[in-house]
């Protein structure tokens, strides 16, 4: 008995740009959301911001910008995606990154 290998996920090729810095022969973007997403949220086009609702669909983008958005993405970045996926308090995200940081950081 032959397994079937995982089927590739085919990238536009702007999205493949983005990712400049990663071996797309064997990066799976299902694997390494949080990479995909900081860089379409944060330098994608319209159309590469569909591509990714598709694969991960609203509420994985939702859980990234709640989880991982205050240190990946932009305060500006953060605050309009948090308005139009409608993530509630927008406030705390923005302020959640400094939270987390090292008292050592803190000037």
């Amino acid at each position: 008995m032959t397994s079937t290998p995982p089927v590739a996920i085919r990238m536009p090729e702007a999205v493949r740009v983005l990712l400049w810095d990663v071996d797309l022969d064997t990066f799976d973007p299902k694997t390494h959301p949080e990479q995909v997403l900081e860089r379409v949220l944060e330098l994608g086009s319209p159309e590469d911001y569909r591509w990714a609702l598709g694969l991960y669909g609203p509420g994985r983008i939702r859980d990234f910008i709640r989880a991982d958005g205050a240190r990946r993405l932009t305060p500006r970045a953060l605050n309009y995606w948090a308005w139009v996926l409608d993530v509630g308090d927008r406030e705390c995200l923005v302020t959640s990154c400094l939270r987390n940081r090292s008292p050592l950081w803190i000037a």
